[in-house]
Formats: structure tokens, sequence, C-alpha cells
């Protein structure tokens, strides 16, 4: 009973080591967290994430938003091949608290962070572009 308890129990991915026939289950969250990508973080956690990291980008988005989901692509894809950035998006429908503290009435709308620092925010959906013009504003700042 107890080697049962052991097999299907969740761990974290530091600790995924499976000795031989056991089997250990790990969330889709800790995949895409271990291996990148566009992660999603709480609003619990919100300014530790982006504060955690050099260089951030948050698409704010909302349920039922035309726009965010045509901006999706273009953020997905642009997440893909910027590996020294890390790339963000927080449901605003779910986390209403940071719509209200970040002052962000218009969705979709992409946060850029420097050190956890706001360095811009562009508002709307964006072209490819554009939002290559904001990155580079975020990684090369003109001082």
């Amino acid at each position: 009973m107890a080697n049962e308890e052991n097999k299907n129990k969740e761990v974290k991915p530091e600790e995924a080591q499976a000795s031989e026939g056991e089997q250990l289950l790990v969330t889709y969250k800790q995949l895409h967290d271990m291996f990148g990508g566009v992660k999603e973080p709480y609003s619990e956690n919100f300014k530790e994430s982006v504060s955690s990291v050099p260089f951030a980008v948050v698409d704010c988005y909302g349920d039922f938003c035309f726009a965010c989901e045509l901006l999706e692509p273009t953020f997905n894809s642009i997440a893909e091949r910027m590996p020294g950035v890390e790339f963000m998006r927080i449901n605003l429908t779910q986390n209403f608290d940071i719509q209200m503290e970040m002052e962000i009435f218009d969705l979709p709308t992409i946060l850029f962070y420097r050190y956890g620092k706001l360095v811009t925010k562009e508002i709307g959906s964006i072209d490819e572009d554009t939002f290559k013009e904001a990155l580079s504003l975020l990684l090369y700042p003109k001082e």
C-alpha cells in the first residue's frame, strides 16, 4: 500500500528522478516551466515573476477578447525566438487586482520590464514590427 502511494506522487521538477519501475506525475505547468515557453504567473507572484529575471514581457489578455486572440500567435512566435527574455501571459479577467494596480484599461496590453521596472507598454493588437521595436527598447536602452 505504501509503495502504491509513492508510485503516483507529484514531485517538484528538481526532484524528478524515478527509480526503475516508479512512475512520477509531473503537472503540465511544471513541464512548461522546466522547458521554457510562455509562462502564466499568478496574481500572488506577479511582481516576483517580473522582478526575478532581467527581461520580462507580459501579455495582459482577457477572456473573450478577440484582439487578444489575434495577438497570441505573434507573441508566441517571438517568445520562441528570444531565449534571453522571459515571456508571460496573465489573464486579467481572472486577476482583476493586477489590472487595477497596473491601471490597464484596454486589452490586450503588453508590458515590457527590465530588472523589475516597467520600461514601456504597448496597447492593442500590435504587429510584429512594433513588437520588435518595443523589444529593442527593452534590450538596448538609449541612455
